[in-house]
């Protein structure tokens, strides 16, 4: 799937960091509500795709294991859980819908909709960063 970056969040993060504020309880404050912010972006732009997705709205959920980059940056994955009925797992039906498929495979035209659903997440996400630091720096009386 496509991935989410949000840019600047690297150097916010070693700033952080760097005066010891980044600690885990804010680490992952900021991207449980990332994660939040992306499904429902994502979601949005799936129900409105154009395809049958129904059912899959509880299934789209990001991982609360926060795991490292080869940075040492920390990241959560947002994916679809499960398989349908058939038994074919749903990330891959998702996966193909979005991205579309060949001719010679049965030609589907892929809309996107999970690419346009974390471009759009993107400022969110950077504005709820935003709020939350303040208001952590204003909780420990540093702003």
């Amino acid at each position: 799937m496509a991935s989410l970056q949000v840019e600047g969040m690297n150097e916010m993060i070693h700033a952080l960091s760097k005066m010891d504020l980044f600690d885990d309880e804010m680490q992952q404050e900021l991207l449980y509500a990332a994660g939040d912010i992306a499904i429902r972006e994502i979601w949005e732009r799936v129900r409105t795709s154009g395809f049958n997705f129904e059912g899959y709205k509880n299934k789209i959920k990001y991982s609360k294991k926060i795991k490292r980059d080869k940075n040492d940056l920390p990241y959560i994955t947002v994916t679809v859980s499960g398989k349908n009925e058939n038994g074919v797992r749903r990330n891959l039906i998702v996966f193909v819908l979005n991205y579309g498929r060949a001719k010679e495979h049965g030609q589907i035209v892929g809309t996107y909709f999970w690419n346009r659903g974390s471009d759009a997440a993107t400022p969110m996400i950077r504005q709820e960063f935003e709020k939350i630091i303040n208001e952590k720096l204003r909780e420990r009386g540093l702003q």
